[in-house]
This record gives structure tokens, sequence and C-alpha cells, in this order.
């Protein structure tokens, strides 16, 4: 029932000329709900070519709820159904998406929609999509790719690309390799985005009660003098009559006082 709802959905949105809605729903039509298994990071290397990204999201997911239990809250529980509409946007998304607020809140419509097909128990959510840099380097500074040298997986190097390339020269310069960060580097830095866009207040925060997430290697970021990269998308559900249920307390504990009185 749930797919032939989202077929109509689907043409709906092919007359309206929404292509990019349109790839997202017909992916999502073709996965199943899945988890991660949730490990501590490690002090290991990410492999970038070949990027486990079930084991990034375990790691995330672990590193989130270290978080919380540090201030001695429950941990967000992993959703299946989450997870999987995390993972079509990941790979459906275009790259706008993770820059542009304006043509986020496009895709925030289709993640709703998606929990209402599915009749999700938790239809309120706040959803977030963002790159995380996997280079160890300091932003600022300086680097180049050399695809002639195999001393680093990614063929960078620090400094400025050096002009004597003869190891007999005098002036010659060592090249100095760099690499990927690791398991724990790449969750502090992932936690540190999650804290600068606000997405670590909603975490903090009791009306959100589960998590999804999914990521993706950018290919075209490896190889270059570029800083490579990876997509990531999360989405934090909570039931939609938090609310209600707070008042609903607050006005029997109220009750309650007042039968004492």
């Amino acid at each position: 029932m749930n797919k032939w709802w989202l077929g109509i959905l689907i043409l709906m949105l092919g007359f309206s000329g929404q292509a990019q809605n349109r790839k997202f729903l017909i992916h999502l039509n073709k996965q199943d709900p899945f988890k991660y298994d949730e490990i501590a990071a490690g002090a290991e290397r990410l492999d970038l070519i070949n990027l486990n990204t079930q084991q990034v999201c375990g790691v995330v997911l672990n590193g989130v709820n270290s978080q919380l239990s540090k201030k001695l809250r429950e941990p967000l529980v992993q959703d299946s159904l989450l997870n999987k509409i995390c993972y079509s946007g990941v790979q459906t998304y275009s790259t706008s998406r993770y820059t542009k607020r304006k043509t986020w809140k496009k895709e925030e419509k289709n993640i709703n929609y998606a929990l209402k097909l599915n009749h999700s128990r938790h239809k309120m959510f706040a959803a977030y999509a963002f790159k995380v840099d996997l280079l160890d380097l300091p932003g600022r500074d300086k680097f180049y790719c050399d695809k002639r040298n195999f001393d680093s997986d990614l063929h960078l190097y620090a400094g400025h690309r050096p002009k004597i390339r003869n190891p007999e020269h005098e002036d010659y310069v060592e090249p100095v390799p760099l690499f990927a960060k690791t398991e724990q580097q790449m969750v502090e830095t992932l936690l540190e985005l999650l804290e600068s866009n606000g997405c670590m207040r909603n975490i903090m925060s009791r009306k959100f009660t589960r998590i999804g997430m999914a990521v993706r290697m950018e290919e075209r970021s490896l190889y270059r003098t570029k800083r490579p990269y990876m997509y990531v998308v999360m989405i934090l559900s909570g039931k939609q009559n938090y609310h209600t249920k707070k008042k609903d307390k607050l006005e029997r504990m109220v009750e309650l006082e007042k039968t004492y009185e």
C-alpha cells in the first residue's frame, strides 16, 4: 500500500518537473531499513579510497551518545527508517543541498513525506546536511597534489609544490606527505560541526529521542589539490505530541496538589 501511494506521489512530482525529488523518492522506495553497529572510534586512519561508510556512521553515532552520557542523558535510539531516508538522501542530493539552507528546506519537505508514507510514529524531526573535511591538516595550511609521488595514499603533501625534484640537488627539500584523519579526529570534527550548526542543541533536547544518519565519500575530492571530504545527512526525530504530554504531566501534578489542599 505504501509503495502504491509512493508511486502516485512520484508521478505528481514528475509532472511538476521536480526531478531531484523524484530521484530521492525512487531511491528510497528501493531501500530496506537497516542499522549500524555502534562502536568506539579508534586511532587508525580512515581509508578514504575505500571508505567504510557503515563503520564511520557507527563510530559517529557512538560519539554522539557518548556526549549525551557525559551530560547524564539517555542515549538516542538508532532508527532504521531514519538511516534508510538519510542513505537515499546522501546518495541523491545535489551538492547545493550541503551548502545552501534555502535548497535544503526543499529536502526537509521530502523527508516529511517519507516519514508520513512509512507511517512513522516519530514525525517531529530536525534534519541536517553538511560536508566534513577528512584531511589531517589545519584548515589554512597550504598543500599540493603530486600524483608521481606515492609516499602519501592521497598524493597530498604539505607546503608549496617544490621547484627542485632531484633528491641529489643541494636545495632539494623532502616532501611531507599528508594523510586522512583518524576515526577519533573525524568524530571530533563532526561533533564541532554539530555544535556550530545548532544540531547539538537538538541532540541534547529531550524532545528528540531517535537518530539516523548516512555518509558518502566525495570521490571528486580525491587525487587533486583539494581537501578530501564526505557528505553527511543526519535526522533527529521525536513524537509530535511531546509538548502535549509534557503539558498534561504538569496539569496532572497541579491537580494532584489540589487534592491535598
